[in-house]
């Protein structure tokens, strides 16, 4: 049985693009970081934290090797993903999937973290954690594919009511962002619009 599994090897390796280093080769594995922010100052999410949970838990099913975090602050929301993607080795599957507040402002989209209280659009663009600063961090890893998923379009609180009225829908929601190659941004919903929390 030994000496037909090795002829079988030897063979592979005769044909045209395939060599001994493509036999050694294996999957690079799949790394899932996934955030819930729920408790804001003065405001509860109710439904991020069970969210990522059973995120969490389906992607554990799914092969993936899973850290999840929950309530983060700014610094460790940057800590989060900065350790993620340093440790992503090289040609592995990396997918952040995040639960929480999230708006735009003058089109870049900011993911909220648990201890800020926005004040202004100014304020909200100094204390909250861009997205832009995530495709980057991702950009800069090992990964050969990188998955983004946003459970993350509510409404920016600084945006008149009715907002129809005053603003163009393109303020709405999150917008559509650049990722970088290799990179697939998914939303909970299109680009400019609002999903909502929900009871359940």
């Amino acid at each position: 049985m030994k000496r037909r599994r090795l002829f079988a090897l030897g063979a592979l390796a005769c044909l045209p693009g395939i060599g001994a280093a493509a036999i050694e080769t294996r999957p690079a594995g799949r790394f899932a970081l996934v955030i819930g922010n729920g408790s804001y100052n003065g405001h509860v999410l109710p439904n991020t934290r069970p969210d990522a949970e059973l995120v969490a838990t389906a992607l554990g099913k799914a092969g993936f090797a899973v850290s999840i975090r929950k309530d983060l602050d700014r610094s460790s929301m940057f800590e989060a993903v900065r350790r993620f993607a340093s440790d992503l080795p090289a040609g592995a599957t990396a997918l952040v999937y995040y639960a929480g507040h999230g708006l735009q402002i003058n089109g870049s989209n900011y993911l909220l973290p648990v201890d800020i209280t926005p004040t202004s659009e100014a304020g909200v663009a100094l204390r909250a954690f861009p997205l832009q600063a995530l495709h980057e961090r991702l950009a800069l890893a090992r990964s050969a594919v990188n998955i983004v998923i946003l459970d993350a379009c509510r409404n920016n609180p600084f945006q008149p009511v009715p907002a129809v009225r005053l603003r163009s829908y393109a303020n709405l929601g999150l917008a559509s962002a650049r990722a970088p190659k290799g990179t697939l941004v998914a939303y909970s919903t299109a680009p400019g619009q609002l999903a909502e929390d929900g009871s359940g």
